[in-house]
């Protein structure tokens, strides 16, 4: 991500394969993640920190491919 001053990018670390991200305002992402475990993961990211503020873990065998 490059901030907008077009100083350095810089790297959001998700755990995970990820399956889509989306801005929810100007300092969070939302985040859909298939975890090693085989679980999708859904979060919302502070990009500031790059820190986790809220998720959840969907049952494994959830096929998703996209979200919103």
């Amino acid at each position: 991500m490059t901030p907008y001053a077009g100083t350095a990018a810089t790297t959001i670390p998700i755990p995970g394969a990820l399956i889509g991200a989306y801005w929810i305002d100007s300092v969070t992402l939302g985040v859909g993640t298939r975890r090693p475990d085989r679980h999708v993961h859904l979060g919302l990211v502070d990009v500031r920190s790059g820190l986790e503020m809220r998720g959840a873990d969907l049952p494994v065998g959830t096929d998703i491919t996209d979200f919103t």
